[in-house]
């Protein structure tokens, strides 16, 4: 018996053996969704022998299962970020978050911050990490805490200018967190739609998005476009790795910082993992700064993480099961059945534990976009981590960079891609612009 098999009958052994025991006892089912503490919690309950070891064991199996199909890159962040565990629970505590929400368990994100008077964006990061973890069911900014704990007023983007051991190090995380969806990207969105185009590579880091892609669009031109001090090692990488492609003009590699003006007029703008660092405001100025250049027909392809809300529908059942997706080769996302979180619970925690580090480093936030949260709720407690959609949307930013959202491609990865067009401009009967400066532009799906 191999080991995934031994375990799965481990683990449906334990817990059938709980459940008999469940019953023997006369306790009530075990549930998440419950308010009141259940008698195996009960530090003065003492089960039977046979349920002790059916939980341990169960709870074995459960961490072994985790071991064996957890992505090792993943396990390393999260172990790099366990410190946001203690950090996080000690918040929700030391800020009376908890007791707030046991004398009001459905309260919402927005009245919880109103009532301890904290910015309601940071409770929503705190509150949905923990989430991830079980521990609940579902920014004009300040100084970081990354400024706090370094004494500076310099961002990290220009502490790291003035470290460069640092700075190297950083692009180095950052080139690992790209690696670790890149398969997924390049593999799972339809690129070959897009041949023969001109793309933009913003904030395109070492390049090795464009360098990729360079080899599977060969009638494609990429312009890979960040800050002197990166472009630099970019450089070198492409005349190291991407010669061909340079000596024949579609790789470039040039300096430009994406708060001016968009120099270059393309087909594709692409923004991976470069939104997230930025809050709304700033985000809004980097899309408008780069589409000032570009084509009415221009694509923006922002490629990020999506986070879904933390909360399930106990009775819901999905619409496909693992086994309609035999033979699958197009990818579709897999709804989680009853019980299981909409972001598949831990899942979730390495972005979670992203969303905190940005929110100390940058003050800023994973975003939420309401259109995937297409699952019925129904449990009470959902409302904890919902957000109003005047809060961190992706809809929001990208409708005041007067764009609009065509459609959002799910990957075999922990990001998306979300493609966003330019509002048509239309003159009205007074001879004012509607649409990419105005306010009447569409926000549509299709």
């Amino acid at each position: 018996m191999d080991e995934l098999d031994a375990l799965q009958a481990s683990l449906n052994g334990a817990l059938d053996a709980l459940r008999d025991e469940l019953s023997a006892q006369n306790l009530p089912p075990l549930s998440s969704t419950a308010t009141e503490q259940h008698p195996l919690d009960d530090p003065a309950y003492l089960g039977s022998p046979r349920i002790f070891e059916a939980r341990r064991l169960a709870l074995g199996c459960i961490g072994q299962l985790r071991n064996l199909l957890q992505v090792p890159y993943e396990k390393v962040v999260e172990q790099s970020f366990a410190v946001y565990d203690t950090a996080c629970m000690n918040i929700a505590v030391s800020t009376g978050m908890i007791d707030v929400l046991a004398e009001s368990p459905a309260l919402s994100v927005v009245e919880l911050a109103k009532r301890l008077d904290l910015h309601p964006i940071k409770v929503a990061t705190v509150l949905r990490y923990l989430a991830t973890q079980g521990w609940l069911i579902e920014h004009e900014y300040n100084k970081t805490a990354f400024q706090l704990s370094h004494n500076t007023s310099l961002s990290l983007f220009d502490h790291l200018k003035a470290h460069p051991a640092e700075f190297e190090q950083w692009s180095k995380s950052v080139r690992s967190l790209g690696a670790a969806s890149q398969k997924a990207l390049i593999n799972d969105y339809p690129w070959a739609s897009l041949d023969s185009k001109t793309f933009v590579d913003c904030g395109g880091g070492h390049g090795y998005l464009s360098m990729l892609l360079s080899q599977e669009l060969k009638n494609s031109k990429f312009i890979i476009q960040d800050l002197p001090e990166v472009v630099r090692m970019t450089k070198k990488n492409v005349e190291r790795e991407y010669l061909d492609q340079q000596k024949e003009g579609r790789l470039i590699v040039e300096p430009h910082d994406f708060f001016q003006p968009q120099p270059r007029k393309a087909d594709v703008y692409m923004f991976r993992y470069i939104l997230h660092n930025w809050s709304n405001d700033d985000c809004v100025t980097i899309l408008k700064k780069s589409a000032s250049a570009a084509p009415p027909e221009a694509k923006f392809l922002i490629i990020e993480y999506i986070p879904h809300r933390s909360g399930f529908d106990p009775s819901h059942a999905p619409r496909s099961t693992l086994d309609d997706f035999r033979g699958l080769q197009d990818y579709r996302p897999l709804e989680p059945p009853a019980f299981i979180p909409l972001n598949y619970g831990v899942n979730a925690k390495m972005h979670s534990a992203l969303g905190v580090h940005m929110m100390g480093v940058f003050n800023a936030a994973e975003r939420y976009m309401a259109s995937v949260f297409h699952l019925p709720l129904s449990y009470e407690f959902e409302s904890l981590i919902t957000l109003s959609h005047s809060q961190e949307e992706w809809e929001e930013i990208i409708e005041a960079a007067g764009m609009h959202i065509e459609g959002v491609r799910a990957l075999r990865a922990n990001v998306s891609v979300i493609e966003c067009v330019m509002k048509p401009v239309h003159v009205n009967g007074n001879g004012r612009v509607n649409g990419m400066n105005g306010t009447n532009g569409t926000n549509g799906y299709h």
